[in-house]
């Protein structure tokens, strides 16, 4: 089992592998931590990207946790 924790505010992304483009797969609007799970870190589980319309495999190892920006002005 791979588990991967999101905090409040944060996103989970995935790199589209044929134009690089980082796809947005959750953010965690709860007031508490959120777990997604998943079989193992190498799963190859498949995505449609948003700009090219390629689809792609990815890996849960392979997630991008993107934090909240601390301003917006």
């Amino acid at each position: 089992m791979y588990i991967l924790t999101l905090n409040p505010g944060e996103s989970a992304f995935v790199r589209c592998t044929r134009c690089e483009n980082l796809n947005l797969m959750v953010t965690n609007e709860k007031e508490s931590d959120v777990s997604l799970q998943f079989n193992t870190k190498d799963d190859q589980l498949d995505a449609e990207c948003v700009l090219c319309k390629s689809h792609y495999l990815w890996t849960p190892g392979s997630v991008a946790i993107i934090k909240p920006s601390q301003s917006a002005n």
